[in-house]
């Protein structure tokens, strides 16, 4: 063996040969079965309970089978009994053991250097198997906050992620489908703190020897701050382009020297009517600028542009301009030095120009609206008034003595303080604040007697003015007279107060008549019971039909004289509201046995999942939770279709309140007809057979009952199929809640 190149140790008993192998472990062990310390049987059952794969020749000159068995069940990869034998089993296992650990060192060697790789790089990496399904993502997508197990598994077809291009998402799938490469795919990839990276995907296809496709290896490059940094620069140029047409402006850079243009904006040249390309040839050089320039103002111009850098700082010139269609423009030029020589000439300059025109003739315009301003002013059904920084009347037009009768000579020089207004009035002291502090005030209305003892009313309004460097200058206001409209809303002031009043009257009296009104009607119902139900004297079959008559035409006007008399003293303010911490489930199952009987020959189904709730308690009065809750129900059931079913559900929301639903599924509401749900003496249907009775009084009592408690009412409804109708309540224990509705009801007199 050595002559073929291998190393060979010799240990001349046990205990010495698995020191050496422990120190420096061999490739191939050859063990003679009698060792002078131990036997080779114990020798290789310390070796392979470390390494059950350690090529292991057993020597023996004097074998038997039981040995032989025993050695190879512990994993003895060769017994040998001759000595020829042994040199070439030895060279063979040597080679064989050599050649797989190369192997496995290269395979190791380049998994570690491909996870090395990966964990050090930037990007992710993935396979797809042959039926385009994830089989293999590199860890760093966990560590950007995405879930490796999310996607193994899955197919690349089936995780389109949302925003892409419909067509764009398209064309990759047939690329994967053909089994074609693809590079730089750009997709969105939400992340799991709502945020959103966008992604550049690259993908090969990979075959075997005989072309047989085996899927997908590739990478994916997190491209969001590209992306971004691209959109903003993008955004920038847009932003720097429309400032640019909207200011109406362009910039330039001057070549001193040669006196050239080395560049112009898209600005420049739009604002003089060209295209970029056509203002560069045209106007390129200070002969071609001057010969633009109107007649009249290339003297002055010249003589600034010789003088522009004597200061040596920025410089501005105003001129006028004939563009290429024969108009005349104002340009206003602004520049300043940009690179300068050590011996302080000026080089290169920047600047911008402005188009003026507009601004020019807003001054003229201006001058001409100052000269009309004197005469709308005489003329005008308001006055005008003016303030000095001493806020000091400085001026103050005719109309104000036409409708005062103080004349405007007498308030030039006062202050607001001695013009002759009431400071006993708050909101004039307010006002006096306001103006001490340059605040703007608009449609102040005071008072003011006349010198007849006349009073007026008048709406005044004032904008502080200032200079360029901020210091206040004094006000600038108007007034209106509004006499007629403070006397014409007194009256319908005072027109409603007696509306009211009629109307409290009116509840008031529907409230007293309680007792009245219900006392005959129960009289009625019930001689009517007793004629029904005499024994002795037994009613005709026309006689009880007409009797039954009497009783349903009875029991529904007195539901209907009791719900207007709710009605009324809700609206009276008349009725008690005890606010106590209630049990929900309790006064649920309490309101489906009181409404059972309702359910007699409609065959209609009860379900109540509060029976499975823990107990929930909330702040309302109980006996109205329960009038409120009777409704809902009872109309659930009156609505509802043969067979129907109607569903109680209870839930809390996010803002401390218990929702309780009651669904039915009955004829529901178009939507047209919506917002006349809680209208007073409203019904869905006047079918009979649909609603089988009810006043149109009940959702109205039921709303105005749950906006006493401080709770929330609404439904929501779809025709032919069922409706559903909830309130909420503030929960017992949200704190808050209760304490502020409380405080309400405490405020609006109720009993709490």
């Amino acid at each position: 063996m050595e002559d073929r190149g291998y190393t060979v140790d010799l240990a001349f008993t046990g205990t010495d040969g698995l020191s050496m192998h422990a120190a420096d472990p061999y490739d191939v062990i050859a063990s003679d079965y009698q060792l002078p310390d131990t036997t080779g049987l114990d020798i290789c059952r310390t070796l392979l309970r470390n390494d059950p794969v350690l090529p292991i020749v057993m020597i023996t000159a004097s074998g038997n089978q039981k040995l032989l068995s025993e050695a190879l069940s512990l994993g003895v990869s060769q017994y040998l009994e001759l000595l020829p034998g042994i040199i070439e089993t030895l060279v063979r296992q040597c080679e064989a053991n050599w050649k797989n650990r190369e192997t496995e060192k290269l395979r190791r060697l380049n998994e570690e250097r491909f996870r090395d790789m990966v964990e050090l790089s930037t990007d992710w990496y993935w396979e797809l198997d042959k039926n385009l399904h994830y089989c293999a993502l590199s860890t760093t997508m966990d560590e950007a906050a995405y879930s490796v197990s999310d996607y193994l598994g899955k197919s690349r077809l089936d995780v389109k992620p949302e925003g892409v291009d419909e067509e764009l998402w398209q064309s990759h799938e047939d690329d994967l489908k053909a089994h074609r490469p693809f590079r730089n795919f750009v997709q969105p990839r939400p992340l799991k703190d709502g945020s959103v990276v966008w992604l550049s995907i690259s993908g090969k296809p990979v075959f075997e020897d005989d072309g047989i496709f085996v899927g997908y290896r590739g990478t994916a490059t997190d491209v969001t701050e590209f992306l971004r940094s691209a959109e903003i620069l993008r955004r920038q140029h847009i932003i720097a382009e429309q400032a640019e047409k909207t200011a109406g402006f362009g910039h330039w850079v001057w070549d001193e020297v040669n006196d050239v243009s080395l560049h112009s904006s898209d600005g420049l040249a739009r604002i003089r009517g060209m295209t970029v390309d056509e203002h560069q040839a045209a106007l390129s050089t200070h002969g071609d600028i001057m010969a633009q320039v109107h007649p009249a103002d290339r003297p002055h111009m010249e003589k600034a542009w010789s003088e522009k850098w004597k200061v040596k700082d920025q410089y501005m010139m105003e001129y006028r301009i004939i563009d290429q269609t024969g108009n005349v423009r104002w340009e206003r030029e602004i520049g300043a030095p940009f690179d300068v020589s050590e011996t302080g000439e000026v080089l290169t300059s920047v600047g911008v120009t402005f188009d003026v025109t507009q601004q020019k003739e807003d001054e003229q315009r201006l001058r001409a609206s100052e000269r009309r301003f004197a005469n709308f002013a005489d003329s005008s059904a308001d006055w005008f008034w003016e303030m000095d920084e001493d806020l000091r009347f400085t001026f103050m037009s005719d109309r104000f003595f036409e409708i005062t009768g103080v004349a405007t000579e007498d308030l030039i020089g006062k202050t607001r303080q001695t013009s002759g207004l009431d400071l006993s009035d708050e909101m004039v002291r307010r006002n006096i604040e306001d103006v001490e502090l340059h605040r703007p005030f608009t449609n102040f209305e005071h008072s003011r007697t006349r010198p007849d003892g006349s009073i007026v009313y008048m709406a005044t309004s004032g904008i502080p003015y200032f200079d360029s460097d901020d210091t206040f200058r004094g006000y600038q206001g108007t007034g209106t007279d509004v006499t007629a409209r403070k006397l014409y809303e007194a009256q319908l002031q005072e027109a409603k107060e007696e509306a009211e009043k009629e109307n409290m009257a009116k509840s008031e009296f529907l409230a007293s008549m309680s007792h009245e009104l219900r006392t005959p009607l129960n009289a009625i119902l019930g001689f009517a019971q007793m004629l029904q139900y005499d024994v002795r004297n037994p009613l005709s079959a026309v006689q009880n039909e007409n009797v039954e008559s009497i009783l349903t035409g009875g029991h529904y006007l007195l539901e209907l004289v009791t719900d207007i008399l709710d009605l009324a003293k809700i609206e009276a303010d008349e009725d008690q509201i005890v606010m106590e911490n209630t049990n929900a489930n309790v006064a649920v199952a309490d309101c489906i046995e009181l409404t059972a009987h309702l359910r007699v020959g409609l065959n209609v189904r009860i379900v109540n999942h509060f029976s499975t709730m823990l107990p929930v308690y909330i702040h309302s009065d109980a006996m109205r939770l329960k009038q409120v809750l009777i409704n809902l129900i009872s109309n659930a059931i009156k609505y509802n279709r043969d067979g129907g079913s109607v569903s109680l559900n209870g839930s809390e929301t996010e803002d401390g309140y218990l929702r309780i639903s009651v669904t039915d599924t009955g004829i529901g509401i178009p939507e047209n007809k919506f917002d006349l749900i809680f209208q007073a003496f409203y019904r869905l249907s006047e079918d009979r057979m649909v609603a089988r009775d009810g006043t149109g009084i009940g959702l109205t009592v039921t709303k105005l009952l749950v906006e006493r408690m401080q709770g929330r009412i609404g439904f929501n409804s779809e025709h032919g199929t069922g409706s559903t109708f909830w309130v909420e309540f503030p929960l017992a224990t949200h704190e808050c809640i209760v304490s502020e509705t409380e405080t309400s009801r405490t405020e609006s007199g109720l009993i709490i």
